[in-house]
């Protein structure tokens, strides 16, 4: 659908990946060092050159290093976790669209700034469409979600029949409705988003209608 540039984000990954880079070279200098000093350590004890070496002073140094490359290990962890971040925000600059459909309503053009929460746009998936209807208050003991529906959309001249999926349990207080929600195949009619249906359920011998747009 679009994706969004962020210059603070670009400068963010660089510096994530040069920190890795960092580490990681880190690391390979105190893994060489302290291969170094071991050599040393061993060749000193095959040749018997054990007077006059500071055993202590060496060991105390092999130390360090190791303590240098636990540390510099650590930063590697640390630095690999903030690039896999930075490779998990970059994700989300680029938004894709859940699923085919149309673009029916565009709030926003090449260059505008986005916030949290700010709408983008209104894709709809033509080939799922869903009616949603007003039932009286009064009626909604005889309607369960699974019951089929009759539908008609009258602009069109189409009927067919649908079904129940599911019902919002939350009344308007001012009309005192309750909210329907039907599944139906348009069976390739010019069905659009925002057309008036009209919904009738079946309830033994009454007859309950809901009307939508």
């Amino acid at each position: 659908l679009f994706e969004m540039e962020s210059a603070e984000f670009d400068i963010m990954k660089n510096q994530a990946d040069l920190a890795l880079e960092q580490a990681e070279i880190m690391v390979d200098m105190y893994r060489t060092r302290l291969d170094s000093i071991r050599r040393e350590k061993a060749l000193m004890r095959i040749r018997g050159k054990d007077s006059g070496v500071d055993w202590n002073n060496i060991d105390i140094t092999a130390d360090n290093v190791q303590a240098g490359l636990a540390a510099t290990r650590s930063l590697v962890k640390n630095a690999a976790t903030k690039v896999k971040q930075m490779a998990t925000i970059a994700n989300y600059l680029e938004v894709k669209a859940p699923n085919d459909g149309i673009i029916v309503q565009k709030q926003i053009r090449q260059g505008d700034l986005i916030v949290p929460g700010m709408l983008a746009m209104v894709l709809v998936d033509l080939d799922h469409l869903e009616i949603e209807g007003q039932i009286s208050e009064a009626d909604l003991l005889k309607v369960n979600t699974g019951d089929f529906v009759s539908v008609r959309i009258p602009s069109i001249k189409f009927k067919t029949r649908g079904r129940i999926k599911s019902v919002v349990p939350s009344a308007n207080p001012m009309t005192h409705t309750f909210t329907v929600r039907i599944k139906f195949n348009k069976e390739g009619k010019k069905v659009f988003p925002g057309m008036y249906a009209k919904i009738d359920i079946k309830y033994n011998d009454d007859v309950v209608t809901a009307s939508s747009e």
